[in-house]
């Protein structure tokens, strides 16, 4: 099990799924949501949830789970299986991580962006490095 850096994971986890096909793969737009018209296929990732085990605590690494939310978005323009479609090579992506759980709700539209939007989770069981000194 490789450890994970938790101040990294996100532009690692953007680095690994880089070359999905068609979409282009992003930060989460910090703290609110920014309303910007969609005009091609888009993943946005952020930190969810970090879970550690309490039995880890007083060791040099923790474990435990860290959930990631990647919010998948097309176009209104575009048929909403493009959705589906871009879930799966999501899925196929991350495969090589120690995951325990994905999850993605309905399928929803939104006016502001003029996009079709699908929020999923990928939750990784590891080791973490919080960074710092120990």
């Amino acid at each position: 099990m490789t450890m994970i850096n938790t101040e990294k994971i996100v532009d690692e986890l953007i680095n690994s799924i880089r070359n999905i096909e068609n979409a282009k793969i992003i930060r989460a737009y910090p703290n609110k949501d920014k309303p910007t018209k969609i005009t091609k296929a888009y993943i946005a990732i952020k930190i969810k949830e970090i879970k550690l085990e309490p039995y880890q605590i007083d060791y040099p690494y923790k474990a435990g789970e860290l959930t990631v939310s990647a919010d998948l978005f097309c176009p209104l323009k575009w048929d909403s299986s493009e959705l589906t479609k871009l879930f799966s090579k999501l899925c196929t992506a991350v495969e090589k991580y120690n995951i325990t759980s994905i999850s993605a709700e309905n399928i929803t539209a939104d006016m502001n962006t003029q996009a079709y939007m699908l929020k999923t989770s990928i939750t990784f069981y590891n080791k973490f490095d919080f960074g710092g000194d120990e």
